[in-house]
């Protein structure tokens, strides 16, 4: 457990550490090109030492990286996009935003492709091989699935260092654990943050006067009416697609570590 803080405190320092490069690298650089130069290289360097590191102890550093059950991979779609409709865009919504943090998240929403990808594909690319792939697959080596899923989704949250993206990062984390644990699946934890982030991507582009962030998002649904609507419709369709995931997972039966210790909690995730 301590190393899975050890983990998240270094990607944050190193975050704050090279902060500097994006500095510099915008004075000559387009601002979303920095951006995402900026990302890749404070990223990868942590990737790459925990994944040598975890090369060195078991033998074996990959990911798996295969799709698998095309099923499942709609299923995850579907119920991501329910989900941040339902609710991680509500909750986050609840925790009023200061003015000062408004400007910065403004300051924040680069616009172009270069941004949009590092939004899109390398940020789900980079950390869910961390998060999933080296902290949670560590820790369910050692803990029970329940607490390795809740601890990796809350270092996840505290990773964005902010209280509205740690809402929304927890909650895209418990999922993705939960898919990762049941299937083995990099690709599909990956999957479900790129879907997560196009969205909201779409949403911040189409509703630019409106951020959702500000607790506003009444606005963005289209008043009480519609949000109302739009909650219970993707509450029902979220419910939908776990019990169908579920069902997926004991066709492919798809077993845990004998060695994991099963306690009657995380049964319920079965």
């Amino acid at each position: 457990m301590a190393e899975s803080w050890g983990i998240t405190g270094l990607m944050v320092l190193s975050m704050l550490v090279f902060s500097p490069l994006f500095i510099g690298l915008r004075l000559i650089l387009d601002e979303g090109l920095s951006f995402l130069l900026y990302y890749i290289f404070v990223f990868s360097i942590p990737l790459l030492l925990f994944k040598a590191k975890r090369k060195k102890r078991n033998g074996d550093a990959s990911f798996n990286f295969a799709i698998g059950n095309l099923r499942i991979a709609a299923l995850v779609i579907l119920c991501t996009t329910s989900m941040l409709f339902a609710i991680t865009t509500p909750l986050v919504s609840l925790i009023p935003m200061p003015e000062v943090f408004r400007e910065i998240f403004e300051g924040m929403h680069y616009s172009g492709i270069f941004s949009h990808v590092a939004i899109v594909v390398a940020a789900p690319l980079l950390e869910e091989l961390i998060m999933r792939g080296i902290v949670l697959d560590g820790l369910l080596k050692r803990y029970d699935p329940v607490k390795s899923i809740l601890l990796s989704s809350f270092l996840f949250g505290i990773l964005h260092l902010n209280p509205w993206q740690f809402i929304s990062a927890f909650v895209i984390g418990i999922f993705a654990g939960w898919v990762y644990w049941k299937t083995k699946r990099i690709s599909l934890a990956i999957l479900i943050h790129m879907t997560n982030n196009l969205m909201a991507l779409l949403i911040s582009l189409t509703n630019k006067d409106t951020p959702t962030l500000d607790g506003s998002f009444l606005d963005t649904y289209g008043g009480s009416f519609y949000a109302v609507m739009i909650i219970v419709v993707g509450l029902i369709t979220f419910a939908g697609c776990i019990y169908l995931l579920k069902k997926e997972f004991l066709k492919e039966k798809v077993k845990v570590p004998d060695e994991v210790n099963i306690t009657p909690a995380a049964k319920f995730w079965e």
